[in-house]
């Protein structure tokens, strides 16, 4: 099951979910398949990548905002990504996969 992700809510706050052009040159620059802006709540994923990529990275990404609304921060980096690649896995194994709109106009 292929799932578009426009957006998530978390806590009282809605994260935008992009992934388009502008947004990879910007993540290859910094040889990054994602990151997330508190300040903006805004989570982008290059759209470059594969399918079990992006799921992995979008819910990484996810987590990190759960992180900042809910945790303070606690959790560190390496157990975000332990957390994340354990959820996707657990989605493949469900047959569930995360995509977002490519395009311009969630920017």
């Amino acid at each position: 099951m292929l799932i578009k992700v426009p957006g998530i809510e978390v806590g009282p706050f809605h994260y935008s979910v992009i992934s388009d052009a502008e947004s990879d040159r910007e993540l290859g620059d910094r040889q990054l398949y994602g990151d997330c802006s508190h300040m903006l709540r805004r989570i982008r994923v290059a759209s470059d990548t594969s399918r079990e990529q992006f799921t992995c990275t979008f819910l990484h990404e996810a987590i990190e905002a759960i992180n900042n609304v809910w945790c303070n921060d606690k959790m560190e980096h390496a157990l975000i990504t332990n957390v994340a690649y354990g959820l996707a896995q657990m989605c493949r194994g469900l047959g569930i996969e995360f995509y977002a709109d490519q395009s311009p106009h969630y920017l």
